[in-house]
């Protein structure tokens, strides 16, 4: 698997995010991930989606990986946040 390609889903990806086009947007991100499980982005991203269709769950779970691969990422703490407060309001 190319690294490059992942670049090439994840934009594809946030194109289909802005049309509220969730289904493709996810398979995209899917592929990104897939092509580059190490890229935070793509995890946080998809976890952006993921919130937006209220599948919180998930949400959580590419929060959980993205912060595992980046601890000192603020992004990925202020979208933890947003969630939990969400989730106990």
């Amino acid at each position: 698997l190319n690294p490059k390609h992942a670049e090439s889903f994840y934009t594809k990806a946030l194109i289909y995010f802005k049309q509220s086009k969730y289904l493709e947007s996810l398979q995209d991100f899917g592929l990104a991930i897939q092509y580059n499980p190490l890229n935070v982005k793509y995890f946080l991203a998809r976890s952006r989606l993921y919130f937006q269709i209220k599948d919180f769950e998930k949400c959580a779970e590419d929060l959980s990986i993205a912060l595992k691969l980046n601890p000192n990422n603020p992004e990925v703490w202020i979208d933890k946040a947003l969630l939990h407060l969400t989730l106990h309001d």
